[in-house]
């Protein structure tokens, strides 16, 4: 069982969950290891780590310390007291407007999504107009209430997870450019680029793209090439800059190196693939598909380790 202790609290024998921090703050190669010596600790109390999650099927337990589902039960709780308390009648009236015109803006973004995909998987090339208007209309959503349009870009059909997704990364990537202090018109072309950047999973066979299960390794190099394909695509439709296929052809490149298809590393991928690639990954940690139970928001940040201030 997962609890919570605070760090005075930790003590040889037990064996740590999570230290509750990015894996910059604290001097351990990894968050999960036993406790097994007064050193460790005087390192995990030097760090400033303030609240520990432990093991207790693997080390020492705490009795009355709370669970990891109860922690994030209380939470879940006072924010929503929070919200109720503070926000004004009107706030709350605005929205629920700016959500019912999010769910429309989404609800014809999914329909164009869904009808560019299908011409993509028939050798023909997107359509940029049916596209950037509805991305314009992201951005304006975002504008009045980032809340609204996330919130319901979070919700998918397992059915339909590519392109739903590719919806879901550029509101996010709309949102995630705002808040880094993007232009307007930057944060438009971002738009185009997410909402496109997996246009190329559709020259992949749909068995294996909607496989209920774990890719075999000549499976997952098949799925690699989407990359390369989507670049493709993108290179032939007038309008396209190079941001976009920027986004499109380095998107699962990693900081490390391990990424592909290229291997950069570091400043070698782009700041906007970068931003992509955070994204990407936390919508797919935090989406239901075919083979697994998406995460809870919390949860998908800590096993991704998403910190946008790198950013900055």
């Amino acid at each position: 069982m997962i609890k919570k202790i605070q760090a005075d609290q930790l003590s040889v024998g037990m064996y740590v969950h999570d230290l509750d921090c990015g894996w910059m703050s604290h001097p351990f190669l990894t968050t999960r290891f036993a406790v097994k010596s007064l050193d460790m600790i005087k390192k995990v109390r030097k760090a400033g780590v303030q609240e520990i999650y432990i093991d207790t099927d693997k080390g020492k337990d705490i009795s009355d310390a709370p669970t990891a589902r109860e922690v994030s039960q209380a939470v879940q709780e006072q924010a929503e007291q929070v919200a109720e308390a503070q926000a004004p009648l009107e706030k709350r009236h605005a929205i629920e407007q700016e959500i019912r015109q999010a769910k429309l803006v989404l609800k014809e973004t999914h329909t164009a999504m869904r009808n560019l995909m299908a011409d993509a998987r028939l050798g023909r090339l997107p359509n940029m107009e049916a596209v950037a208007p509805l991305v314009g209309r992201m951005a304006d959503s975002v504008d009045r209430n980032k809340d609204a349009l996330i919130s319901l870009a979070k919700i998918k059909q397992k059915d339909g997870y590519t392109y739903m997704h590719s919806v879901s990364v550029c509101a996010l990537m709309v949102t995630f450019a705002r808040s880094l202090g993007y232009d307007r018109d930057t944060i438009s072309r971002i738009g185009i680029g997410a909402l496109l950047f997996d246009v190329g999973k559709m020259m992949i066979p749909n068995e294996i793209i909607n496989k209920p299960g774990r890719l075999t390794s000549a499976e997952f190099e098949k799925v690699k090439d989407h990359v390369a394909h989507g670049y493709n695509i993108l290179s032939q439709i007038p309008g396209v800059d190079s941001s976009m296929l920027e986004i499109a052809s380095q998107h699962h490149e990693r900081v490390d190196g391990s990424g592909y298809p290229m291997g950069l590393k570091g400043e070698e991928i782009s700041r906007l693939a970068q931003m992509t690639a955070i994204v990407d990954v936390y919508d797919a940690l935090t989406s239901d598909r075919a083979y697994q139970e998406g995460r809870q928001p919390t949860e998908g940040l800590k096993l991704h380790r998403v910190r946008a201030t790198v950013l900055k």
